[in-house]
């Protein structure tokens, strides 16, 4: 078995080597047949050069370029339309899980060939404010949707390719995390969650304004609930 993992950079020049480095590392050690498919998410630093000479010199890793940056979701959604492994996922490019913890994760996923592992952030050293937010996030997600996990957004997300498939997944922006949530749940999948600290970055900036993440929160949620695409894809599966 192989897994593919969908990485999104956004002009992350600074992070890039320092998150890409040990995850091959780790990987190679624990003898994992892997794929990264590394998705330039429209960066115009010097992301997408790193990426290209970490390719060069290692063929289980593929680049994925999207021109214009349209939202976090959307990188992943490219990532993994290009992955080719018997199980996908995804992965933030920020390195602030540890790459043994991904690691931990997919071999969790391959081993015991659950439908969707991921992990829960017990704890957090990305500041008051983003603990504050992201604790709000996960208890009105799963109150409004009937889901039992309690961290919406952690990553790694590992998926058997057969749920990836069955997912369709359409939302562009943060709320790509949540639209998996709530269709696994609809499709009587029980993630199973592995317990990680999520520690604060070391490179870089983050590209999120918890302003804008609130808004897109509220409309995403509005939209979800109305749109016809959920609505038509929650009556296909019932009808499969």
């Amino acid at each position: 078995m192989t897994v593919s993992i969908a990485i999104p950079f956004y002009n992350e020049e600074e992070a890039f080597q320092n998150m890409i480095d040990p995850l091959v590392d780790q990987l190679e050690s624990a003898g994992i047949s892997y794929e990264l498919v590394l998705v330039d998410n429209g960066s115009w630093d010097k992301t997408g050069s790193l990426i290209d000479n970490a390719i060069a010199g290692n063929p289980k890793l593929k680049k994925v370029r999207i021109e214009k940056n349209e939202g976090y979701g959307w990188g992943i959604i490219n990532g993994l339309k290009s992955s080719t492994g018997s199980h996908v996922g995804f992965i933030c490019g920020d390195g602030q899980v540890t790459a043994e913890d991904v690691v931990k994760t997919v071999q969790f996923a391959l081993n015991d060939e659950r439908d969707l592992v991921k992990v829960r952030r017990v704890e957090r050293k990305d500041g008051f404010l983003r603990v504050a937010v992201t604790r709000v996030y996960n208890w009105t997600v799963p109150y409004l949707f009937g889901l039992k996990t309690r961290d919406i957004n952690g990553t790694p997300k590992i998926f058997s390719r057969k749920l990836y498939e069955q997912l369709d997944l359409q939302s562009k922006d943060w709320f790509v995390d949540a639209e998996i949530m709530i269709k696994s749940d609809h499709l009587k999948v029980d993630p199973y969650e592995l317990p990680v600290t999520f520690n604060a970055r070391e490179q870089g900036s983050s590209h999120v304004s918890v302003l804008k993440a609130i808004l897109e929160f509220v409309k995403n949620v509005y939209h979800f609930k109305t749109c016809r695409h959920y609505k038509l894809w929650k009556k296909s599966k019932q009808s499969s």
